[in-house]
């Protein structure tokens, strides 16, 4: 997933550009404290020796990092914003926010740094989020002469949404709440990965008395978040379950000791029985993250699909991108002879045209990630 932020324009807990989820095991979780700066890495030069633009550097030594506020800049449950401006100049480009973040008084602190774009122009889809960024297609030589960067925030947009339509998932972090239907059983399962539970209710038949159930009778089944774990993958059956020692068990309604029952706890059937809020979505365990990325082939899947898309685009005046013209590698004026290399589309598609996307490579990327299909009675 990545940001884009407009030169002059603020993060804010209105507009959460830059923020922060923090989780301890399947919880979302208020840490000690939390700090941020800002980097600019918009060249070979400063992604070498990156330059701190907020807080802003005071010579001879560095600015402290900024201070979030727990309690102003809190977005919701573990849920934070780096509350700050840009400046109206600032250098357009890939930026960096480093944060600092100690979850206990006196503990260790946590550093995680993400990538973020500073556009000079407006933000086109503010909310949305993206797979890849306008500093990555400038990286794979589309140049601003050919797709300036309101058309790439719009292609990539499109590229992204494309993603999911294809695989029925979401490949970022996001907050929501659901409501599933129960079965006589200790799992309840869902539909989108799960990366950490906040409220667990069990819902009455008129939805006006939630029963919300203990943390510590169930286990989250997000041990690719919490372990790194990805055998068993649990992305791939998301759920939570009770605990075998749990000594109650839900019927009808009732609390009632296992004691007097022959089965521990246990999900209560029926519809919509069951209401969960937390965080969701597919992502990759990673170090830095408290609630993992977005997967890397994810990312270039959807650089490949902006490139098709430009590729097309650019086909009529530019031979060098376009899809059934070649561009010159070499020319000898006495002989008369011209070579020829691929073109960019040849390049995007070599392995042959694709069901889903018209590029083999990149149908073969995303059905690796596609979610299963949903199978019931008719």
């Amino acid at each position: 997933m990545v940001a884009l932020l407009q030169q002059g324009t603020s993060s804010s807990t209105t507009n959460p550009a830059l923020s922060i989820w923090v989780l301890v095991g399947g919880a979302l979780v208020d840490p000690s404290s939390i700090a941020f700066a800002v980097l600019d890495v918009s060249d070979a030069t400063k992604i070498a020796v990156p330059v701190q633009t907020y807080p802003a550097v005071v010579d001879p030594a560095p600015a402290a990092p900024q201070a979030v506020d727990l309690v102003a800049d809190k977005v919701g449950p573990g849920h934070f914003v780096a509350a700050f401006t840009l400046a109206g100049d600032e250098p357009a480009g890939r930026h960096r926010i480093r944060w600092t973040v100690v979850l206990e008084d006196g503990g260790a602190a946590r550093t995680i740094e993400e990538d973020f774009d500073v556009v000079a122009g407006v933000v086109l889809f503010p909310g949305q989020q993206l797979y890849c960024s306008i500093s990555d297609m400038r990286d794979e030589g589309v140049t601003s002469a050919a797709c300036a960067d309101a058309r790439l925030q719009s292609l990539i947009a499109f590229a992204s949404r494309r993603i999911e339509e294809i695989t029925k998932r979401r490949f970022y972090a996001h907050a929501g709440t659901i409501t599933v239907d129960g079965a006589f059983s200790k799992a309840l399962r869902f539909g989108e990965p799960v990366i950490a539970v906040s409220l667990f209710e069990k819902l009455s038949g008129d939805d006006d008395d939630p029963q919300e159930i203990e943390a510590s009778t169930y286990a989250v089944y997000n041990r690719h978040i919490t372990q790194g774990l990805l055998t068993p993958d649990d992305r791939q059956d998301p759920r939570v379950a009770f605990k075998n020692d749990s000594r109650v068990a839900w019927v009808d309604g009732y609390e009632r000791h296992a004691t007097a029952l022959r089965y521990r706890r246990s999900i209560f059937n029926g519809q919509q029985r069951y209401r969960v809020t937390g965080l969701w979505g597919y992502t990759d365990p990673d170090a830095q993250s408290f609630v993992g990325v977005t997967p890397t082939m994810i990312r270039e899947a959807c650089k490949l699909l902006v490139l098709q898309t430009v590729a097309k685009l650019t086909k009529p005046g530019n031979a060098n991108a376009g899809g059934g013209v070649q561009g010159i590698n070499s020319e000898s004026t006495r002989e008369q002879s011209v070579g020829f290399g691929p073109s960019l589309q040849d390049k995007i598609g070599q392995a042959g045209v694709g069901d889903m996307t018209g590029d083999a490579i990149v149908d073969q990327m995303l059905s690796f990630y596609a979610a299963p299909p949903l199978i019931g009675l008719v």
